[in-house]
């Protein structure tokens, strides 16, 4: 199995432990945005401006970017930067995947294709599976994995959120020291909140993947910018 095939398997599984779900909902709360937009802009400008306010008042990871892209699908403008059809859920994955599963990922600036760092070695995944990237340097970019700093902060700013202060410092305490990141998901399953955990976590997380798309003068495309529902 390749490196990108175990990293989705062991998500999979931590979902369904977690929810009994059969996929993880890495959907942003405004996943509908651009879809409406191109199907019905009359009707749907009201609910675009009101999601782009929101956008600019949250200020969280790649709002601004994603702001930025809804306003100029509103105003039928072409998108700033390359613009690619990059899968902002595999690419989130890879950035931020188990640091010893995954080592940052490749972009294919033709395609759109994202691939794991470790699949250029081919004493990780074959010879005639591994990329060789060396042979087209201008044809690919490595984007760095953002580690596990960003998912601890992830956890922190969702327990500031809480208004219940029992809950709120509960939360607080199982992200300090070593397992945080476990102690975390299973009192957020306890609490019944492991689902907003999910959707608030993967639009962070889909965020963070933007910026990184973003600081390389990228762009996905508009059909690509969301998941289809």
């Amino acid at each position: 199995m390749t490196l990108r095939g175990r990293i989705l398997a062991l998500k999979q599984q931590e979902t369904s432990h977690y929810s009994g779900r059969k996929t993880l909902l890495n959907r942003p709360v405004n996943s509908r945005s651009h879809t409406t937009l191109q199907h019905n802009h009359e009707h749907a400008e009201p609910l675009a401006l009101s999601v782009i306010n929101r956008l600019t008042w949250r200020g969280g990871p790649g709002d601004r970017i994603l702001a930025e892209d809804l306003l100029a699908t509103l105003r039928a403008e072409p998108l700033p930067g390359r613009v690619l059809p990059v899968d902002l859920e595999m690419l989130s994955i890879l950035l931020e995947g188990d640091p010893e599963l995954s080592t940052g990922a490749y972009l294919d600036l033709r395609t759109g294709e994202v691939c794991g760092g470790n699949e250029t070695d081919p004493m990780m995944v074959g010879e005639d599976a591994a990329i060789d990237v060396e042979e087209e340097p201008d044809r690919w970019i490595y984007l760095a994995g953002v580690g596990s700093r960003e998912g601890w902060r992830d956890m922190a700013a969702f327990a500031e959120r809480q208004h219940d202060q029992s809950l709120r410092e509960r939360l607080e305490q199982a992200i300090e020291g070593k397992g945080a990141f476990r102690r975390f998901r299973d009192l957020a399953h306890d609490e019944g909140i492991a689902e907003q955990w999910d959707l608030f976590s993967s639009d962070r997380q889909l965020g963070r993947a933007r910026e990184v798309l973003a600081a390389e003068g990228i762009r996905g495309p508009r059909s690509m910018a969301t998941s289809d529902e």
